[in-house]
């Protein structure tokens, strides 16, 4: 990391919620190892696997993922959009950046930045990509003094 001039606090451990975790003690001790060096962590799939609430409690994530089958059609389905604003009214009493993956369509994206989302990623803001390109500024939120609210990748 020193030779390639990148600190800590820009590297995410990012947990995927399809793998069981079997020892949660140890595991929040490795966490915990990790997270006073400065590392990040994520909870990836989330909504998709074992446990996910209980997860998110014991594991305390910098970011959660939520699962692409959450996102999916969000903009017509009243509960999903009811279980990500509960998420994302938890994020913001914990530091939590909500991440929604999967994102397909303009409707699916507009119902997200209304409902708070953090952030976003997905095939209808850009495909996977090697780069780090610039987006679109039509898909950037941006607030009243032009910061961006909404940052989606």
């Amino acid at each position: 990391m020193d030779k390639l001039a990148i600190s800590e606090n820009k590297i995410v451990f990012e947990i995927t919620e399809r793998t069981a975790i079997n020892d949660m003690v140890s595991f929040k001790e490795i966490l915990d190892n990790y997270r006073s060096q400065g590392y990040m962590v994520a909870i990836d799939d989330a909504g998709a696997g074992y446990s996910g609430l209980k997860t998110i409690h014991e594991v305390r994530p910098h970011f959660i993922k939520i699962d692409m089958d959450l996102i999916r059609n969000i903009d017509k389905d009243s509960f999903k959009q009811s279980l990500i604003k509960a998420l994302i009214d938890v994020a913001s009493t914990t530091n939590i950046k909500i991440i929604a993956e999967g994102i397909e369509t303009k409707d699916e994206l507009k119902t997200l930045i209304l409902l708070g989302v953090h952030a976003g990623q997905g095939y209808y803001l850009r495909k996977p990509d090697k780069s780090f390109p610039i987006l679109d500024e039509d898909l950037i939120k941006k607030d009243e003094i032009g910061r961006e609210k909404c940052l989606l990748y």
